[in-house]
């Protein structure tokens, strides 16, 4: 399922957005990273993803901002919270937004990964006829 699956992924902390690229292309993923809200919605408008992984508190356009455009343009496009900035409300405000999932940094690749998985297989639901 992996081989086909393009990702987006958002962060400004360049380190941590280097690190994850390389640990998800080593699971066969398709990355494309993204440093800004702005870079991102730019990004998205260029080409076509299955889901964006995405940071909330970045300098200028912050992740719930970028949230709001991606389901706006892109209603099938799943987007998962990865933030270390998290709180409950947060989290509920997100998934008003539209966000498949929102989980805290520190995370667990494993999990990750399974929310990733989980978040394809609805893409793949709400494309069949």
């Amino acid at each position: 399922m992996t081989k086909m699956m393009r990702l987006l992924l958002v962060d400004d902390e360049l380190k941590f957005l280097d690190a994850l690229c390389r640990r998800l292309e080593l699971r066969g993923f398709d990355v494309t990273k993204a440093a800004s809200g702005e870079d991102a919605i730019e990004t998205a408008r260029s080409a076509e993803f299955a889901l964006v992984l995405l940071d909330l508190k970045m300098p200028g356009m912050n992740g719930r901002e970028v949230l709001r455009v991606l389901k706006e343009e892109h209603k099938q496009l799943e987007v998962i919270i990865l933030t270390g900035h998290g709180s409950y409300d947060a989290e509920i405000e997100c998934k008003e937004l539209g966000a498949f999932g929102y989980m805290s940094k520190p995370y667990e690749f494993e999990e990750l990964l399974k929310i990733i998985k989980d978040a394809y297989l609805v893409k793949l639901q709400d494309k069949s006829p």
